[in-house]
């Protein structure tokens, strides 16, 4: 049988140090019939040169390039150009597993799922530090959407793009895009909004991808810009969950990003700061109205507790998001 074309789409922004092997990561896959698109997001430091010099080389890859917009858009010019039955998400720093591509397109077909779910790895330069999620990957063969949208909420499941093989029509036919001009958990607003269609997944509970932990991460370090957009998806988020009556299964995690949010806030006096820290305190007391504070551990009752106390805390629970 034929193989269907998976088109494997990889924003890139300023990734030079570590783009080249994650190409090598998937050029190496057993699985032959790939687009690779590479987006380059206007980097400075010759990331589109690098790709453009291993796409001569292999006439799969497409290099794409537009001024700096954000992950968001980087990912829809990409799919604006995708032509594959399936879609990857690959961000530049990663890479995939060898047989990566053959065993999620091989379950998608059999299963006939609109998406296929894959664990992951995270690793840093010196060592691979294995699943850093708090929960075990779910034990389903097969959901529904909504189903693995509450492994989401109940933290079997990170909020990442590219642990999902997708059947292309979900962008085709159902329009979904990436919001743009949002630095902060794109990611996160996409997939909630492609979890309520009604549609079929299947599951693989072993690594396929490896997710690398850098210090120069998009998420690291605190900015205003990055806490508003932030809070744009969580409060979009909790909308959804009210719309569906899910906020009781979301509100635990909302809470925990909430915190977050308000940790990568920077430290001084500003209007802005001042509002951020208004609408955060007001969605941490609604979202405590509605789940059980026996649910958190006393480490993350007193990072609330000082968040709501408007104190900075320095510790994040997330290495990149």
């Amino acid at each position: 049988m034929a193989q269907p074309k998976v088109s494997i789409i990889i924003p890139v922004y300023n990734g030079s140090k570590y783009l080249e092997e994650c190409l090598r990561s998937i050029l190496s896959q057993d699985y032959s019939n790939l687009e690779i698109i590479i987006v380059d997001d206007g980097s400075t430091d010759g990331s589109a040169s690098i790709a453009k010099n291993i796409a001569s080389c292999d006439q799969r890859i497409i290099v794409l390039t537009q001024v700096n917009a954000g992950p968001g858009a980087a990912r829809n010019l990409g799919l604006s150009c995708a032509s594959g039955e399936y879609i990857l998400f690959v961000d530049s720093d990663d890479l995939l597993i060898r047989n990566a591509v053959s065993n999620s397109v091989r379950l998608a077909e059999t299963k006939h799922a609109d998406l296929v779910c894959f664990d992951f790895e995270s690793f840093d330069d010196s060592h691979v530090m294995g699943r850093t999620l708090s929960k075990e990957f779910p034990k389903y063969l097969t959901s529904t959407s909504r189903e693995c949208l509450m492994e989401m909420y109940t933290d079997h499941l990170g909020y990442f793009s590219w642990s999902f093989l997708y059947k292309a029509n979900i962008f085709t036919d159902d329009g979904m895009r990436f919001p743009e001009n949002i630095l902060m958990l794109e990611d996160m607003l996409m997939l909630n909004t492609i979890f309520r269609l009604q549609l079929k997944v299947a599951y693989i509970p072993r690594a396929l991808y490896r997710y690398r932990i850098t210090s120069d991460s998009l998420s690291h370090g605190k900015s205003i810009k990055k806490a508003e957009d932030a809070l744009i998806v969580i409060e979009h988020v909790i909308d959804m969950s009210y719309a569906d009556k899910t906020i009781h299964i979301f509100a635990p995690s909302a809470i925990r990003f909430l915190v977050y949010i308000d940790e990568i806030t920077p430290i001084g006096v500003s209007i802005k700061k001042l509002m951020l820290h208004r609408r955060i305190k007001q969605l941490l007391r609604k979202m405590l109205g509605v789940t059980n504070t026996n649910e958190f551990d006393l480490k993350t009752k007193i990072k609330i507790f000082l968040t709501l106390a408007n104190l900075q805390q320095i510790i994040s629970p997330y290495h990149k998001l």
